[in-house]
């Protein structure tokens, strides 16, 4: 942890180092030193891998904060999975199920293989949610973009309720 506090001491950009300390003391049971290690950096991650990280130790004292860096990271790279489920997992921190459970269901949809994972962020989801959203209505159709495919034409229903929007 010395030499990486010293890293971190005289490169305050370094992001690798920060994230490295932040873990090491994570590992060491000082979850609050790493989220102040992460709090405490001069500008955010430059990087959707590294926003992620960061964002994950911010959780507990700066969920919005990390619910920014997540879709910091959606916006760069809109396939993230762990991007959504990052913002999943802020939304919950801010109390707010109904967005909680937008961004649960496009990572779970980005990676199906999450959703084991995240069976206590879904029970909560669903204690404490007010809408009827479910994977048939998620507001983005993912899997004809991860496919490269062209999106069908819209309903008539989807059309009118652009309508609506507009």
């Amino acid at each position: 942890i010395t030499e990486l506090q010293k890293q971190v001491t005289e490169q305050p950009g370094n992001w690798q180092a920060r994230l490295a300390l932040a873990d090491a003391h994570v590992e060491g049971g000082r979850g609050d030193m790493a989220a102040m290690i992460v709090s405490l950096a001069p500008f955010p991650p430059p990087t959707s891998d590294e926003l992620i990280k960061a964002g994950r130790h911010l959780l507990l004292i700066h969920p919005q904060t990390a619910l920014q860096y997540a879709t910091q990271a959606m916006l760069a790279d809109e396939m993230n999975a762990q991007a959504a489920l990052l913002a999943a997992e802020a939304c919950r921190v801010l109390g707010d199920a109904d967005e909680a459970e937008k961004h649960y269901l496009v990572a779970v949809e980005l990676d199906p293989s999450l959703e084991p994972q995240v069976a206590e962020l879904n029970e909560w989801i669903h204690g404490n949610t007010t809408s009827f959203v479910s994977k048939a209505t998620v507001p983005v159709n993912v899997r004809p973009l991860r496919q490269g495919a062209e999106l069908p034409p819209p309903t008539s229903e989807e059309a009118f309720a652009v309508a609506i929007v507009d």
